[in-house]
């Protein structure tokens, strides 16, 4: 997962980017201006990030990169479909009002296409091959790690391959959503 520089300048980097009604932020930036400052800011880095996946084609399997800013998603993701690569996908990450996405994409020929030409809320379904381990063996260690989590696994017909296997996991319930909140009003009854 590449963690990306988000900005262009300092000036980027001092705010431009937010709306002048926002509040400052809340925390500090501990990182070195290398580290967030990049030529041509995140969308430039990450396409350049994807020129140089097409030279190593398939020996990754699947190239990631988070992405700071909503306004480059756009930009990205036209690249990719001119690249002609057909197995994209992104997701949206959030943690309190912070708002992050992840950009995938993979030239395995083997992998069905994936491409979303928006960033609307998407039901994605990855396919991948285990070649070290039996369908068995890694259906067994899903099944395991969705038992001890708080997620919900559904078996999905596939026909009568063997060599196949399908599953919808799903939160089972929202417990991400106003912790902070929930616990102040357990406690404190606030």
């Amino acid at each position: 997962m590449c963690n990306p520089p988000f900005f262009e300048d300092s000036a980027d980097m001092m705010g431009s980017s937010r709306s002048r009604d926002r509040a400052p932020p809340l925390s500090i930036c501990t990182a070195t201006p290398p580290e967030v400052i990049t030529a041509g800011g995140e969308e430039k880095f990450i396409k350049d990030l994807v020129a140089e996946s097409l030279e190593l084609g398939s020996k990754v399997t699947w190239y990631t990169s988070m992405v700071g800013k909503k306004s480059s998603l756009e930009g990205i993701l036209d690249y990719l479909s001119r690249s002609s690569i057909k197995r994209a996908a992104i997701t949206e990450l959030k943690q309190g009002k912070t708002s992050r996405w992840c950009v995938a994409w993979s030239l395995t020929p083997t992998l069905p296409p994936l491409l979303h030409p928006s960033f609307r809320k998407i039901n994605t379904t990855y396919s991948f091959t285990c070649p070290s381990a039996s369908l068995d063996t890694v259906v067994g260690i899903i099944r395991d790690v969705t038992c001890t989590s708080h997620v919900t696994l559904v078996d999905c017909k596939t026909g009568t391959s063997r060599e196949q296997w399908c599953g919808w996991i799903s939160a089972a319930e929202n417990t991400w959503s106003y912790g902070r909140r929930k616990r102040r009003k357990i406690v404190g009854g606030k």
